[in-house]
């Protein structure tokens, strides 16, 4: 006995959703993955349960309680106030974060739910993988667990917080390293940027120009570096309206390096001792360069940035503080000598036992790394078989080993539009195996990435029908 939330009748409209807003789940993979499990037919869900007790009990029925999933999507309108009539404050969210092992409850239950209630769905799913020690998820069973609370008291927050916004792409798993970290913060935080920082101010009080402003006669200098900011704020506000924070940080460091190079263009230690209007400049475009870095960088690195700003004897902009860092450039400088913003880490080999290093397999021979048949071929036709829902029938040209009929289990990750006039690696000496009917002749071969996503084995150029791999 269960009562059941009448999710069939919602099956139309989520498709009609996902068509109209194709953006809605990020990344797109798991959106494919989500529509094709929703064209493959909805059944009605049962919503509570008569054998778990422990569970809330269901409106109405003593008897039962409620499904964990049905109680606890609606959390996310309980939270906000729903019952007290406030949601319409909060509501909708304009991304809501989740794992990637719980993207269908969230992509398929959850905005049911909404369109049952009549209420606004959110704007965007953003799945996240997860963060990996090695090629394991972090377990408590498995006993590698990072406590946060460790790398804080080593790291310090900010380097931490820096490493994971910026090398821990959200929508793919993440390897976690310590040997990584260090070098990150060496390589990114104390010498890109402090570095940087330390130098112009150190030059600045060695000659005596510590109150600085970058005059109009002498903008045709700043030209260059100016339009590769303004490049980088666009692009900036690009990725993290998609909340992609790791592409706007990757695109704040390329514009740390151009700032690196124009500094050691421009040579400020040689010029001030010919030019000193010259070296002035410098030194103006390289601190204007600096506060716009802070600026960019406080959303991640707040006490980074507020260290760079009491160097510079500035203020951020407010308002609409990227419109301004846009602007031409005018600012007054104060310079101020401060300590390194980053210590430099020491390197730490991990030590790793040989069976980490080289794990024990079941060894092969030459002769027999040589038995299986892999060659190219141009998938030239891709149909549906009325009696599976995973597998499509693949006609494939293998150039010199003839066309084949191959049967692959993959349309529920790939559309055939997706597939259809692509190269792949196939194996071709398999024995011939029948399944629903056909006789397939070769198995076309997949590589599962990070997120847990299959993609194509295939040549990076394309290849002559037939080719064998070396």
């Amino acid at each position: 006995e269960s009562y059941f939330f009448k999710l069939s009748a919602y099956q139309d409209r989520l498709l009609k959703f996902y068509e109209d807003f194709e953006d809605f789940v990020t990344p797109k993979e798991r959106l494919n993955e989500v529509r094709r499990f929703v064209e493959g037919g909805l059944k009605d869900l049962s919503i509570s349960r008569t054998t778990v007790s422990w569970g809330i009990p269901f409106p109405g029925d003593p008897l039962h309680t409620t499904y964990v999933w049905a109680d606890a999507l609606m959390c996310y309108l309980s939270a906000v106030g729903y019952h007290e009539g406030k949601a319409g404050e909060f509501w909708p969210p304009t991304i809501q974060l989740m794992g990637k092992d719980i993207v269908r409850f969230h992509a398929v239950y959850w905005p049911a739910f909404l369109m049952a209630l009549e209420l606004p769905l959110p704007q965007k799913l953003m799945v996240h993988g997860w963060i990996k020690v090695g090629e394991q998820k972090m377990s408590k069973s498995l006993g590698n667990v990072i406590d946060p609370h460790t790398l804080a008291d080593t790291y310090g927050i900010e380097p931490v917080r820096y490493y994971l916004g910026r090398y821990m792409a959200i929508t793919q798993d993440g390897a976690f390293s310590t040997t990584d970290l260090d070098e990150r913060i060496n390589s990114d935080l104390a010498d890109s940027l402090g570095n940087l920082l330390n130098r112009v101010i150190v030059l600045a009080h060695k000659y005596d120009a510590q109150k600085i402003t970058l005059n109009d006669d002498q903008r045709t200098l700043s030209v260059s570096l100016h339009e590769a900011l303004r490049a980088t704020i666009d692009g900036m506000r690009h990725e993290m309206a998609h909340g992609f924070v790791h592409r706007a940080y990757a695109l704040l460091w390329d514009f740390i390096h151009q700032v690196n190079a124009f500094m050691h263009k421009e040579e400020p230690w040689r010029r001030v001792k010919t030019d000193r209007a010259a070296f002035v400049a410098t030194i103006a475009i390289v601190c204007e360069s600096l506060g716009a870095i802070a600026q960019l960088l406080e959303p991640l690195m707040p006490q980074t940035a507020q260290q760079i700003y009491g160097a510079l004897g500035i203020v951020p902009h407010t308002g609409d503080a990227l419109h301004a860092l846009a602007m031409p450039w005018n600012r007054s400088f104060s310079l101020m000598q401060v300590p390194p913003l980053f210590e430099k880490r020491q390197a730490i080999v991990e030590e790793k036992n040989d069976s980490q290093t080289v794990p024990r397999m079941n060894n092969i021979t030459f002769d027999e790394f040589q038995k299986p048949l892999l060659a190219v071929g141009h998938i030239t036709a891709v149909e549906t078989i009325e009696k599976s829902d995973k597998l499509y029938k693949l006609t494939v040209d293998c150039g010199e080993h003839g066309v084949r009929t191959i049967l692959s289990g993959v349309r529920k990750i790939f559309t055939p539009e997706e597939l259809l006039n692509t190269q792949g690696v196939f194996v071709l000496n398999l024995p011939p195996r029948p399944m629903m009917g056909i006789e397939s002749q070769g198995m076309m071969l997949f590589v599962e990435g990070t997120d847990g996503v299959l993609t194509p084995v295939a040549p990076r150029r394309a290849a002559k029908n037939g080719s064998g791999l070396r």
